[in-house]
């Protein structure tokens, strides 16, 4: 379950309006909650965190650094859920820095070249186009 991928919330036709905002509410405050937690307490090499986000590409070349004080950087490859959720595991950041408590940056990124995006949004856009036709 922990590599799965996750099927994004899709809900019914003629939801209302009312009804639709308290379940996005929901969502926001579980993933802010989440965040909340691994903001606010200690995290042990290992632990097993969800990054949430929106827009994060199903890519090969997706990483996501952790940065401990400008000088030390580990890079570890995100599980992808779906477009707006990553699993990660926090790596041993090594023998230069001390054991303790410390405050990490954590920096999702992607090795794609503009061309790579550009290639990728116009088959985004075929795509779109094909599941329109079929309607």
């Amino acid at each position: 379950m922990w590599n799965d991928t996750e099927a994004e919330v899709v809900y019914p036709e003629g939801i209302t309006e009312e009804e639709l905002k308290k379940r996005e509410d929901e969502e926001k405050k579980k993933a802010a909650e989440e965040t909340e937690e691994t903001q606010t307490q200690a995290k042990r090499r290992g632990a097993k965190l969800y990054i949430y986000g929106n827009g994060f590409l199903n890519d090969p070349n997706l990483m996501v650094s952790f940065i401990w004080s400008g000088s030390v950087t580990k890079k570890v490859k995100p599980i992808y859920k779906n477009t707006k959720k990553l699993a990660i595991e926090v790596p041993d950041m090594g023998t230069s820095v001390e054991i303790g408590t410390h405050q990490l940056v954590v920096e999702v990124t992607t090795n794609l070249t503009d061309e790579d995006l550009r290639k990728m949004e116009e088959e985004e856009a075929k795509n779109n186009k094909k599941g329109a036709k079929k309607k």
